[in-house]
């Protein structure tokens, strides 16, 4: 064998390798999605709320607190990060085989997480969408990238065995995305609850439980949000067990532009969150005591109610008439405005929101009727449940 055929069987093969003129873009995706993973990954380690750019009304906390946010009980930004990291050694080292095992997984990713926001959510957040575009972008380059004679068919089945064990991950350990957050007390007396210059009671707001309940509170939510859901379903349970633990003073915020002058933009979501708010304090002006039916008929579903359907149960519990003649009155546009002064007053920036005068103000879902339990007693203090 002479010299030059010892190099040739030496070299490395030209299939193992990556085509020269695509190394630069591929390195770059490969830290750009790295970034986006680590930060998305430090928010939610750290608890510190939402991403940058991430308001109230938006798509950011309902797509990060949800259950599909997180795997075998931990952010999914975690092996995001991870993966990422991986892609930007493959590219660096240049190894293909690396590079298709990394390109495959974040694509089949990005298809799946896509369609949770898409179709499940029905809620986008910016920062996802980004890391799941760069995913894409680096995949479509690693196929061009990698030579074609070579199918790397062992990391394309192992990117498959991986995403699909994230995914069972969802399934088999339920999500717990953080604790509350505290907002500052309410101010008030015995049955009045105030926020800045805000002022609820039974007399002006809609009621839950007993008159004579031993502490009043004040939840913000919307309709057609799914972490209000949850806490409704929560203070349903404790009145349930206490009718007169408190009283609950229900003040719908809808989180939608076209009624809340604090948002510039509308989650599909809360398409209808301004006639499902409208239809419920139409309800509650025009038979008071037919209020909490109406309210946890809309609370009930596990979608959105459409706002024809509510209408035609609104209708049925207080008539067709009264209904139409409730929903002319300015007092019902004016309440809403009310809600989303507060709403902003709390300095909240998500749903829900519990304000209250014997300690300080909740917001955001509790992970569990316990953990509620405890914020709602006189154990539950922040030191405990702080960030």
């Amino acid at each position: 064998m002479n010299a030059s055929s010892a190099t040739i069987a030496h070299s490395p093969q030209p299939e193992r390798l990556l085509k020269v003129r695509f190394v630069a873009p591929l390195l770059v995706l490969a830290l750009v999605g790295a970034g986006i993973s680590f930060y998305l990954a430090w928010t939610a380690w750290s608890q510190r709320g939402l991403p940058i750019g991430c308001g109230a009304g938006g798509g950011c906390a309902q797509v990060l607190t949800s259950r599909w946010a997180g795997t075998w009980g931990i952010p999914v930004a975690f092996p995001a990060a991870t993966l990422w990291m991986l892609a930007v050694f493959a590219v660096a080292s240049g190894s293909a085989r690396l590079v298709v095992f990394a390109a495959c997984s974040v694509v089949l990713a990005a298809i799946w997480f896509v369609a949770i926001q898409l179709v499940v959510l029905r809620a986008v957040c910016p920062w996802c969408m980004a890391d799941h575009a760069t995913g894409l972008l680096f995949g479509v380059l690693a196929w061009r990238a990698v030579h074609p004679s070579q199918i790397f068919r062992i990391p394309t089945i192992a990117a498959m065995a991986g995403v699909a064990a994230l995914l069972l991950g969802q399934f088999a350990v339920p999500y717990k995305p953080g604790r509350p957050a505290f907002l500052a007390s309410a101010g008030g007396g015995d049955g009045v609850i105030e926020v800045g210059a805000i002022r609820f009671s039974s007399s002006d707001t809609p009621s839950l439980g007993a008159a004579e309940g031993r502490a009043t509170i004040v939840l913000l939510a919307d309709y057609a949000c799914p972490h209000c859901r949850a806490t409704h379903g929560y203070l349903m349970q404790f009145l349930a067990a206490d009718p007169k633990r408190f009283q609950i003073l229900v003040a719908p915020v809808p989180m939608n532009h076209d009624c809340n002058r604090t948002l510039v933009s509308t989650e599909p979501r809360f398409e209808h969150s301004c006639e499902l708010a409208t239809l419920a304090l139409a309800v509650w002006t025009t038979h008071p005591s037919r209020f909490a039916a109406f309210d946890t008929w809309l609370f009930d579903s596990e979608m959105p109610r459409p706002p024809n359907e509510a209408r035609a149960e609104a209708e049925r519990l207080v008539g067709r008439d009264a209904l139409g003649a409730a929903l002319k009155e300015p007092a019902v546009s004016a309440a809403i405005a009310r809600n989303v002064d507060a709403f902003e007053a709390a300095k909240a920036k998500r749903l829900p929101v519990l304000l209250r005068n014997n300690g300080p103000s909740i917001e955001g879902e509790p992970n569990s009727a316990e953990e509620f339990d405890l914020l709602l007693t006189d154990s539950g203090r922040p030191s405990q449940l702080e960030r």
